[in-house]
């Protein structure tokens, strides 16, 4: 056996056993000889095992726990290259044995990568998980990208991460199946709103910038144009679609904000925004591989409501540089008349197949 050359807590050794090796030699200073320990028939090879020594001077006992668990990873297109933790371990479709805790996954392919985050748990969580590249859509020579999101149940609302913040409209918690359908992998940008109306109404300029300004009604526009360019069928997203693909979908690991508990690593907002928006795709993307759902700016939703003097309104999700941490949330809702236009206030793309 030899040692792993890694880090370690103070009384931990890490080593490798040999695929073949069946027992354990432990040597402690306060026994007079060497214990063997025989390794439980459960343990598999190829994976980890916490071993913890317990010694009473007369005996040594030995308890196992696994640290890892095997994952399958599929891709859309067998053979794509896989990554762990910027860490290649071979070609789709492959089995991993991945530690517990969360990790990034990478598929490539022709110099195209796709990232997904996994969180892998002792107890329960997903076993697979499936890759598929991003749908690649062309309009008068700009690109824009769309993720393909498996449908699933969740619990929608004020769940327990949203602590006290949570407001009367995320409340009470309900389950919602949500089928499958693709999302902008980012806000709609500057650069996509002027190939298709041909002009630019956000305050903050910038190709690579969130439209911003649009209200509901102008992004339903500008939404028709682009079917008309395309032939394809898009449209604002649900707020169960938008909430679910926030969350990560199916691969959620239950976080406060989408991606991470940690707001400055996925969004742009008050305390980190400098008073503007910011080129989109630059913070974390959350689970699914989706940016910018926290913060930037908010994101109408297909969602329409009457209020008590039969005025129309909608939904906006995800908050933006204007506004605090708390309004950041992944279950945070904000209601705007459909003439309404802000600079904090643009859209993102959602398509059904």
């Amino acid at each position: 056996m030899t040692y792993i050359e890694t880090e370690y807590k103070p009384g931990e050794v890490w080593l490798y056993v040999s695929y073949y090796a069946s027992f354990l030699k432990v040597r402690h200073p306060d026994l007079s000889s060497a214990e063997d320990f025989y390794f439980p028939f459960d343990m598999k090879p190829r994976h980890g095992y916490e071993l913890t020594i317990a010694n009473d001077l007369q005996k040594v006992d030995v308890i196992t726990k696994p640290t890892d668990k095997e994952i399958t990873i599929n891709t859309d297109v067998a053979g794509d290259r896989i990554y762990v933790d910027s860490r290649y371990i071979g070609d789709s479709p492959l089995t991993a044995a991945l530690t517990f805790g969360t990790h990034v996954i990478k598929a490539e392919r022709g110099g195209r990568t796709m990232e997904r985050q996994i969180n892998v748990m002792e107890e329960g969580g997903i076993t697979t998980m499936n890759i598929r590249f991003d749908m690649v859509i062309n309009v008068k020579g700009v690109t824009f990208e769309m993720v393909r999101v498996e449908g699933g149940t969740f619990e929608m609302g004020a769940t327990k991460e949203q602590e006290n913040e949570a407001l009367a409209n995320e409340k009470p918690v309900k389950t919602v199946n949500v089928t499958d359908f693709y999302i902008g992998k980012h806000e709609v940008t500057q650069e996509l709103w002027k190939a298709v109306m041909g002009n630019n109404p956000s305050r903050f300029k910038g190709d690579d910038k969130p439209v911003e300004g649009v209200t509901w009604r102008l992004c339903n526009k500008f939404i028709s144009k682009l079917n008309a360019l395309t032939g394809m069928e898009f449209r604002l997203a649900t707020e169960e679609e938008w909430e679910y693909a926030a969350r990560g979908g199916n691969y959620s690991a239950g976080y406060k904000f989408s991606g991470s508990d940690n707001i400055d690593e996925v969004a742009w907002f008050l305390d980190n925004g400098d008073r503007q928006t910011h080129d989109v795709g630059k913070k974390k993307a959350n689970e699914i591989g989706v940016y910018d759902m926290s913060g930037n700016v908010y994101e109408w939703c297909l969602n329409q409501y009457s209020s008590n003097n039969n005025d129309t309104y909608a939904a906006s999700r995800g908050g933006s540089w204007y506004f605090d941490s708390k309004y950041i949330r992944v279950s945070h809702r904000r209601f705007d008349y459909l003439d309404n236009s802000f600079s904090f206030l643009g859209l993102r793309l959602v398509m059904v197949q």
